[in-house]
Parts: C-alpha cells; structure tokens; sequence
C-alpha cells in the first residue's frame, strides 16, 4: 500500500481522490497547493497544506505526490510536474484496474489512467500524461509527456505523439502519424496527415484554423 499526496484541489484531484480510495489499496493523506492558493483547511474530507510547510505537517519521506492539475494551460501543467521533480519528489501514478495496459508498457511517472483505456503492446509513455477513460493507443506508439488525452480518442499504430498535445472527445489519429508538440486535436476530430507545432486542428477530415505558439494550449 502507497500513501499519496495530492497537489491540487480542482474537479481533477476530487475525482483522483476518489478513484484511489476505491479502486486501489491505497491511501490519501492529503492536499497540497501553493500557499497563495491556499484558501481551505479541508478539501473532500482531507487536509489542506500549504506546500511550502508541507514537511512542517507531514513526514514525506516514504509518500508520493500525485500532480492533479488539468488542462486550462498545459505549459503549466508541464512547469508544475518539472517544479516538483526538481524539488526531489517521487511521484505516484493512478493506472485504472479497468484499464488494460501491456506489460510491454511502462507508463512515465505521474501518469493518469482511467477506466477502458487500452494501451497495445510496444507503446512508450512518457511523464504526467492523462489518458482519459475508453482512449485505445495502438500498438508500437510513441507518446512524449505532459500530453492530455479526452474520453474516446483513438490513435493508429506507429504514430508518434510529442509533448504538451491536447486531444479532445473522440478524436481519432490515423497510423503512422506525427503529431508535433502542443498540437491541439479537437473533439471528433479525424486526423489524416501529420501536424504542425502549436497548430490548432478540427474538423473531419481534421484542419488547421490557428496556431498558437506564444501562449501554449489553454482551454
């Protein structure tokens, strides 16, 4: 049994929260944010430290840290998880008993796993992705890190994800595809040909209609 600790207190942590306790064997402690954020003493029934006096409430030596922040802005997401490497944290990874991973797989740290996903033989996975519930990622794939992917996507065989990419509802990404960092997919979205960095992209067949290299993907 593990013991984790929470960073964040949005609809993402609740959720997470819940899922530990009921799905696995093992334990919540507490919450944890930033001290300007800092506006409850409890959240869900647990504590609510500050993260600056975290080791002031709680031994941490032996528990792992849980990054549950969501995709409002994906580059924050990505400073936040390298802020809390740096700062020597062994993260823990929430891997849904419903989902089906092959043991050929090794998910990156602070992964996020839900029920139904399907992740076929000879993927790589990378650190602080979200694999949303009823997402299949095919066989012989490459994912980077700090990528989010929405309930009902599917990516083709031999495809090659980058990193900081946002995927919406049931988006589909054909085989032996490139999608370039922070590429944001659209929901239904059916993508035939590789993109480009920073390109937003909908429709079906899926095009590009912005870019937004300056600002990252915020949602």
């Amino acid at each position: 049994m593990q013991q984790v600790i929470i960073f964040g207190t949005g609809p993402l942590a609740r959720l997470l929260h819940h899922l530990i306790e009921t799905t696995t064997e093992d334990s919540v402690m507490a919450f944890t944010v930033d001290a300007v954020y800092k506006t409850c003493d409890q959240f869900d029934g647990k504590p609510v430290y500050a993260y600056q006096q975290l080791e002031q409430h709680i031994v941490t030596g032996n528990i792992r840290l849980l990054c549950a922040v969501g995709y409002s802005d994906m580059r924050a997401r990505e400073q936040l998880f390298l802020r809390l490497k740096a700062d020597g944290w062994r993260f823990y990874s929430y891997i849904s008993p419903a989902a089906t991973v092959d043991s050929s797989v090794r998910p990156g740290e602070n992964s996020v796993i839900l029920a139904n996903v399907v992740i076929e033989p000879f993927c790589v996975v990378g650190d602080n992705n979200v694999f949303w519930s009823s997402v299949t990622l095919c066989h012989d794939s490459i994912v980077g890190s700090h990528n989010f992917i929405a309930a009902g996507t599917t990516i083709g065989g031999c495809c090659q994800i980058g990193n900081l990419c946002f995927f919406g509802f049931n988006a589909v990404v054909v085989q032996q595809l490139h999608i370039a960092d922070e590429s944001l997919i659209g929901a239904s979205a059916l993508v035939l040909q590789n993109t480009e960095y920073a390109g937003k992209y909908i429709g079906s067949p899926a095009r590009a209609v912005s870019t937004h290299p300056d600002s990252g993907i915020r949602l």
